[in-house]
């Protein structure tokens, strides 16, 4: 069972949250006078779902919906594919989409590829963009070309009351038995992501007492705090054998993952300090994790990590 994806939500009606951004995103497809959109956020809040929704809205079915990751598919021959798909049309009634997922890591020549195809969209065709940094996204000339040939729905992270919600009309679907203890503490330390909170709830779905659920919960809000550990010993440019050591505990996750609780961290200590870092090494870190490591991978954390101790004067 995945219980994110049984419980999906497959019209605007079931969606919680964002109502003023859902409420546009209809009332544009409605009009009929946008066919290209960006949907943003961050990761879990529902960015793929709303597209799905949308297309289904349009009256896309599964044989004229075309979904790209672009984490793996994101050059120029990518782009030369869907060029040619564009040629053939398909039934009367019915929409032709494509969804390309995290559309930020696109490279600079695939951007330049799609900017025909977002200009003079084909009848009857949408282009749907899901990214979590539109800074990376919009970057550079071909960046800033598709920003003006497209509509941007920004999608936030939900309030804990409201995954709160969530978790407990999707208790009763299913039928668990989970106190509201356990449900108000997913709630909280879910970062506003509905996917993170649902498969939390799957995670603990089938132990029998409070206490083991709470315990299970425990788990993930270890490398939750591991991942401060990282940020605190960056911002306060502890030695590399400490920070290293935090990477090896931290080898099982995501590196963007990383990276965006390292920016997260850096950045409300800059907004709010505490009198405990400096702040130009706190700043030094944000830039050394500003640029996503798509190209990179693991061995990119490494390095910005190793270059946020080592600032040059």
């Amino acid at each position: 069972m995945n219980l994110y994806r049984k419980i999906r939500p497959t019209n605007f009606e079931e969606v919680y949250g964002n109502e003023v951004e859902i409420k546009a995103f209809k009332k544009l497809l409605e009009k009929g006078n946008s066919q290209c959109f960006i949907i943003a956020g961050e990761s879990g809040c529902g960015k793929t779902t709303l597209a799905r929704i949308g297309a289904a809205f349009l009256g896309a079915d599964a044989t004229s919906i075309q979904e790209v990751n672009s984490s793996n598919n994101r050059g120029i021959d990518t782009a030369r594919d869907i060029q040619q798909d564009l040629k053939y049309t398909v039934p009367d009634g019915k929409a032709k989409v494509y969804i390309i997922d995290e559309a930020h890591g696109t490279t600079k020549d695939w951007k330049r590829a799609m900017l025909k195809p977002l200009e003079d969209t084909p009848k009857r065709t949408y282009f749907f963009l899901c990214t979590t940094d539109l800074k990376q996204l919009f970057k550079g000339d071909e960046g800033k070309a598709i920003k003006t040939r497209c509509k941007v729905i920004n999608v936030k992270p939900l309030k804990a009351d409201l995954i709160y919600r969530l978790l407990k009309r999707t208790c009763k679907k299913e039928g668990f038995e989970i106190d509201k203890e356990v449900m108000e503490e997913i709630s909280e330390n879910c970062a506003g992501s509905c996917r993170q909170a649902l498969e939390d709830l799957e995670k603990i779905c089938d132990l029998d007492d409070t206490k083991s659920q709470l315990k299970a919960l425990e788990s993930q809000s270890e490398v939750d705090k591991e991942t401060k550990d990282l940020s605190y010993a960056l911002m306060g440019g502890k030695p590399w054998g400490e920070i290293s050591s935090l990477l090896n505990g931290l080898k099982d996750t995501d590196h963007e993952k990383i990276r965006y609780a390292v920016l997260g961290m850096c950045n409300a200590y800059m907004l709010k300090p505490w009198g405990r870092y400096k702040m130009p090494q706190v700043a030094w870190v944000l830039e050394c994790f500003c640029e996503p490591f798509y190209n990179s991978g693991r061995p990119g954390l490494t390095l910005a990590s190793f270059q946020s101790i080592n600032q040059e004067d």
